[in-house]
């Protein structure tokens, strides 16, 4: 059975971008809240390479050590994790 979504090309209404997923499960597991949560920003995150993107302006730099990160959590995710500081990134050489 097809419905009109199905006939529908993707795009704005019929699709969801990648970030919906990990908002919804954060909003309720993490927050204990059954909604998603959208701060207006992206943010993309590559070993030690982060980029913050704002009304479709990327603003890219390098993160300097754990609590860099956990600050970036805070920021940008709406949390504080103190495990954070001691996580080893095998990929980042410092960190291991």
């Amino acid at each position: 059975m097809t419905t009109a979504t199905d006939r529908v090309p993707p795009g704005p209404v019929t699709t969801a971008r990648p970030q919906t997923l990990l908002l919804t499960l954060l909003g309720s597991t993490a927050l204990d809240r059954d909604v998603a949560i959208f701060s207006g920003s992206f943010v993309t995150v590559m070993n030690r390479d982060v980029t913050v993107w704002q009304h479709n302006t990327p603003h890219p730099r390098q993160l300097a050590d754990h609590a860099d990160l956990r600050t970036l959590l805070v920021e940008h995710f709406g949390f504080d994790l103190p495990e954070v500081e001691r996580m080893r990134a095998p990929s980042i050489p410092e960190w291991s």
